[in-house]
């Protein structure tokens, strides 16, 4: 059933983004992805999740700062042309827009949350995966306090994804020497619009070269 799903459709992963998915197919368990605006960070944790889920049978969330976020970032856009591509392959679902999940025919799940009602998060034992975005403007504690123990039952791997804001989660993780860490720019998604992306970085250069370096580069500025 998972090989003739192209779970990044209506396209495929580009270059970077296939090696940030060789390392986690190859069971590096702990990745951090740092990367620029526009790389694609959301299309990957989701697409990645999907695969998951469908391969374990067991629950793999997507993690947003809120709830709301993971809606608009997520759920319109990324979750839904997994599913367009689920119906193509007649491969049934069942879709929850209350609890914002997706489950699979093995039982697997793909769920959007939010830390925001992080005690929520406490105590679960079913997950195969999870993907944490723009993991700078989480609490501290979340990680090491209810998401890490929640992956020990089925030794479940972790995807950490953002760009940077300041010297804060990702700069802790990836300095940790737990995490094997990605480090891209917004440049190096070859499949965005060169016209566009020249455009994006004028506008951040005006905003001065700290947000420019931060936004674009993805480097840790004060």
């Amino acid at each position: 059933m998972i090989g003739r799903v192209n779970f990044f459709a209506p396209t495929s992963p580009h270059r970077n983004q296939q090696l940030v998915l060789d390392a986690l197919d190859s069971g590096t368990r702990w990745v951090l992805l740092r990367a620029g605006r526009k790389w694609r960070k959301t299309s990957l944790i989701i697409s990645w999740l999907f695969e998951r889920a469908l391969e374990t049978g067991l629950t793999a969330p997507y993690i947003a700062p809120n709830r709301t976020q993971a809606k608009n970032i997520a759920w319109d856009d990324h979750v839904q042309r997994i599913l367009d591509e689920l119906t193509r392959e007649q491969i049934p679902f069942k879709k929850n827009e209350q609890e914002l999940s997706v489950e699979l025919p093995n039982g697997g799940k793909v769920q959007l949350m939010g830390v925001d009602n992080k005690e929520a998060l406490r105590g679960i034992s079913n997950w195969g995966a999870v993907g944490l975005d723009e993991y700078d403007d989480w609490a501290e504690d979340i990680w090491p306090t209810i998401i890490r123990p929640n992956l020990i039952v089925h030794k479940a791997p972790a995807l950490v994804s953002g760009t940077p804001k300041g010297f804060r989660n990702l700069y802790r993780l990836e300095n940790g020497g737990l995490f094997k860490s990605f480090h891209f720019t917004s440049m190096d998604n070859p499949e965005l619009d060169r016209e566009e992306l020249e455009d994006l970085k004028t506008e951040y250069q005006e905003m001065g070269m700290g947000a420019y370096r931060q936004e674009i580069l993805a480097e840790y500025e004060k």
